[in-house]
Order: C-alpha cells, then sequence, then structure tokens
C-alpha cells in the first residue's frame, strides 16, 4: 500500500505556482467574436493579403483554441460546459486548422517521397531530416554569438512559454500509438513528469528558469504581449495531435524537432554563459535536455526502424509528410524570430 508520505515529501517550493500560468493570449474582441458566434473565417482574416498578418490572426486563434482544448486556466469555458459553445469552437477548430495546413502552409506542395519500408524512413530521420535547416538555421547562430543579454531575457520567456506544457502535448502523441512507437513515447512522457518526482518535471526546471530572470506576477503580464510566431511550432505540433488522421504526422514532426534540441540548447547556453545568464537555475533546464533529449531521439527513430505491426506505406508517408511539416514551420518561425531580435532593441 502507497504510504502518504511519499507526495507529503514530494512537494517542492515552486510547486504552488499554477502552471501552465495563464492562457497564451488577452482574447481581444475580433477573436471573442469569431471563437463564439457565427462570424466566418473570411471575416476575422478580413480579406488581409499578407502572409504574414494572416499568419499572426490564425496562429492566435489556434493558441486560444489548443489552451481550450488542453482546459487551461484562463481559457475558453474553463471548467464549465456550454454545449453550443463547445461545438461552435471545435468548428472553428477544424477551420482554422483546415485555412492553417492547406493555404497557408501549402501542404498540398509538399514533395510525395515513397519510401519502401520502415527501416528506410528510419535512414531518412538518421541522415537527412537532422541535417535540415531546422537544425542549422542562422538563428541559433545568433543566439550563441551576438544575442544580447536584454533580447536573450526576452527569448527565454518564450522558450518557457513554448515548453510549458509539453508534458500534456507527449501524453497526447501516447494515445493511439502501437507498439514500439507507444513504448518510446511513454518512455519520453515518465522523463518529461520527472520519472515520478515533481522537482524533477520538465516544467518544474522552467519554473526555475523563469523565476531566474523575472518573476511569477511579471511573467503572466509579460506573455500577453508575446509576438505571434512564438507560437509557431507549437501550434503545429498540436494541430497534428488534436486530428486523429494526422497522430502519425505528429510522432514525425516530434521526432524532427526532437532531433534537434541538443544542437539548439548548446547554442542557447553558449549565449547564456556569453551575458551573464549561467546559474543552476537558469541553465538546468537546457543543460538537463542536452543529454536526455538524444536518447528519446534514439528510440523514436529505432521505434519506427522495428515498429510492429509493420507500418504500411501510407502511414510512413504521415510521419515523413509530418517531418517535413516540422521543418517548414520552424524555418518559418526562426527566420521571423532573427528579424525580431535584430530589427528591436527594447524587449521589456
Amino acid at each position: 500500500m502507497l504510504k502518504k508520505d511519499t507526495f507529503l515529501k514530494d512537494k517542492p517550493q515552486l510547486q504552488d505556482l499554477y502552471w501552465p500560468p495563464v492562457n497564451f493570449y488577452q482574447i481581444n474582441q475580433l477573436l471573442h467574436n469569431y471563437l463564439t458566434t457565427n462570424t466566418s473565417l473570411e471575416e476575422f482574416i478580413a480579406n488581409e493579403k499578407r502572409y504574414d498578418k494572416i499568419g499572426e490572426k490564425l496562429n492566435i486563434a489556434l493558441s486560444e483554441i489548443y489552451a481550450y482544448m488542453y482546459g487551461y486556466k484562463d481559457s475558453i469555458l474553463f471548467q464549465r460546459q456550454n454545449k453550443d459553445l463547445d461545438i461552435l469552437i471545435l468548428t472553428k477548430k477544424i477551420e482554422v486548422e483546415e485555412y492553417f495546413l492547406h493555404n497557408w502552409l501549402n501542404i498540398e506542395k509538399f514533395p510525395d517521397t515513397s519510401f519502401l519500408n520502415q527501416e528506410d524512413l528510419a535512414i531518412y530521420f538518421e541522415e537527412e531530416s537532422i541535417n535540415s535547416e531546422g537544425m542549422h538555421h542562422s538563428f541559433f547562430d545568433f543566439i550563441a554569438d551576438e544575442m544580447d543579454r536584454e533580447a536573450m531575457i526576452h527569448f527565454l520567456k518564450t522558450e518557457i512559454c513554448r515548453n510549458e506544457y509539453v508534458d500534456d502535448e507527449v501524453a497526447l502523441l501516447t494515445v493511439g500509438l502501437q507498439g514500439n512507437m507507444k513504448k518510446v513515447s511513454a518512455s519520453n512522457l515518465w522523463d518529461e513528469c520527472g520519472c515520478g518526482l515533481l522537482q524533477n518535471f520538465h516544467t518544474y526546471w522552467l519554473r526555475r528558469l523563469m523565476l531566474n530572470i523575472t518573476d511569477y506576477e511579471s511573467f503572466l503580464d509579460w506573455r500577453l504581449t508575446k509576438p505571434w510566431q512564438f507560437s509557431l511550432t507549437s501550434n503545429i505540433f498540436n494541430c497534428l495531435l488534436s486530428n486523429p488522421a494526422l497522430k502519425l504526422a505528429a510522432y514525425g514532426c516530434f521526432t524532427t524537432t526532437e532531433q534537434w534540441v541538443e544542437c539548439h540548447f548548446n547554442k542557447i547556453i553558449k549565449g547564456m554563459r556569453r551575458v551573464g545568464l549561467c546559474s543552476g537555475d537558469a541553465l538546468v533546464y537546457f543543460e538537463k535536455h542536452k543529454t536526455i533529449d538524444p536518447h528519446h531521439t534514439e528510440e523514436l527513430v529505432q521505434a519506427i526502424r522495428f515498429q510492429s505491426p509493420r507500418l504500411t506505406k501510407e502511414e510512413l508517408a504521415i510521419i515523413h509528410k509530418g517531418s517535413l511539416l516540422a521543418i517548414k514551420v520552424a524555418v518559418l518561425a526562426y527566420d521571423r524570430m532573427l528579424d525580431f531580435y535584430t530589427k528591436n532593441s527594447n524587449f521589456n
């Protein structure tokens, strides 16, 4: 029988902070009207012709919708039931995601690469996706060598937002998978959840990082101003995760981005040390992932290679498409992040 002392002792100080702290954006009237009335997507986009302006509106809407789906504190219908509004929001979800994938990202234009078997797809991950522009983007060289301290603090806040509920994302990834792919996803989730200790939850390490660069209340206010492009990589993952037909694409997306962590985090750590943000609390999240994620990357790829039941050619194609989406969206995001930090000087 489990002793209650186990729970009484496992109560680290920062666990009292609600996490994730709040919704991505303070919902404005235009977005509220779109999500809660019969306002059309065309009206919400307002015939906007600029690619990034359309992307901004789509991604703000998606962030709000995914916060609703996960049931987070300041989301629409938090701990309330409203059948009509539920139906409406879920209808908007399908509408926005359809436009996001097929119009804004142009998924139909992706190459249809045919893999003969799952061993060939594993080789793709080992030799191609890992060497893509997403891995070697110049934004991370900028972080390592040029980003100043004020910009670095701003960027670290965006990283907290980007990763603040990755444990829930990995939990959703696990649902519906089979065999080895389910096993390695569950292994990843166990690590995300601190191998059973609250103080080792990866989201707990984010609390430690946050309090090293700001205070909790200030962070709540700041994150309402977070630029839209910093939500791109989270939104594509959640788009794939929450669509049953695209669940295997989510696996391909996650495997690809997981491959880049060690390289990206090494450059982030280099930049943090350069500007003097090098305490243990500031670095713990990045330092730990340098060793954890390469192991999980290998597991994710080997699970494809040795998956049973065998993956069909159609399933292989869906996993590959998820990888291509991860690369395209990451490059879109990193291009805009680099532009943001090189053209701005005030990051309060």
